[in-house]
């Protein structure tokens, strides 16, 4: 959809410059001047797109609670995910999204393998209000940070109980309310490869607060971006693995909960490894192989082979 706009607007003045100034104004049509002039015109589109995202950052106020996250700045945000998708030649394999609840709000819980996953259930699930808790390093980015705040993404700063307390009861609250769904990386950051990380239960709280369903999610192959041409298209697994209602874990610490959602993930990551070939986990065989025609880095792989 961004890139629409884009391509539509440089067609638009492309247009509009070829006719009246070239045709009407000149009296002649300069053809070869019709690939500089779309090429400028898309480069003003994308000047432009990121001027208006800094005016409006302008009046966003990230020290005053939001009554319900902004629907304009979602939808932004949503196109720029599909902008990033499609320009890191990512190909979203969504497997069961049936089972996500149509007429609730929910907690959604996924592993976390590198920096494209949350641009992809963004992009995957965006008929839905998803938002995510994110690092308070990220919302402090001027511009970025006010525009994220704007579409319902709060920070959580880890340096501090007292606020990290304060972001769970305000997420949920959101889906208490009945504003917005929001999305957690329980792990915390990035596992860089195949496996799923120990996840930290304090994170759950939000649903336990909120009473709401936890929606499990699992995501593969995310990892391998980091190492792939730049050229290859990549697959990447989006499966919604099960749907845990309130009454199935009250009474449970949030340990318990954690360990639950884990295994789910962990069980069908492996079923899915076994079904599709790319899937497969990649060996210190493939980055060998790999590593010939170029289409590897070398340090992290090692690295992560040593640990294992």
């Amino acid at each position: 959809m961004l890139f629409a706009v884009f391509f539509g607007f440089a067609a638009i003045y492309t247009f509009l410059y070829m006719y009246f100034f070239e045709y009407v104004k000149l009296g002649q049509v300069y053809w070869w001047s019709l690939p500089i002039v779309y090429i400028v015109c898309l480069i003003i589109a994308v000047v432009l797109f990121f001027l208006m995202a800094f005016l409006v950052s302008i009046f966003s106020r990230p020290d005053k609670e939001l009554s319900r996250p902004r629907t304009f700045q979602r939808r932004v945000t949503n196109w720029a995910c599909q902008f990033v998708l499609q320009l890191c030649r990512v190909d979203i394999v969504l497997k069961h999204p049936e089972l996500i609840p149509k007429d609730k709000m929910f907690l959604l819980v996924c592993n976390h393998q590198s920096n494209i996953d949350p641009f992809a259930i963004l992009w995957a699930f965006r008929k839905r209000h998803i938002t995510f808790i994110m690092k308070n390093q990220v919302m402090k980015v001027p511009v970025a940070g006010t525009w994220l705040y704007s579409a319902g993404f709060l920070p959580l700063n880890r340096q501090s109980n007292r606020e990290a307390v304060e972001t769970i009861n305000l997420a949920a609250k959101r889906i208490e309310n009945n504003k917005n769904i929001i999305a957690i990386f329980p792990e915390g950051t990035r596992s860089k490869g195949p496996d799923v990380a120990a996840f930290h239960p304090g994170s759950l709280k939000i649903a336990q607060k909120a009473k709401c369903p936890i929606v499990v999610c699992c995501l593969d192959n995310a990892y391998k971006l980091k190492y792939s041409h730049i050229f290859k298209r990549t697959k990447v697994l989006l499966e919604v693995v099960k749907v845990i209602e309130p009454s199935e874990y009250e009474g449970l610490k949030t340990i318990e909960m954690s360990e639950i959602c884990r295994s789910a993930i962990t069980e069908v990551m492996e079923h899915r490894r076994a079904q599709y070939e790319w899937l497969k986990k990649m060996t210190v065989e493939d980055f060998e192989d790999a590593k010939k025609v170029g289409h590897f880095r070398t340090r992290d792989i090692k690295q992560k082979d040593k640990e294992e």
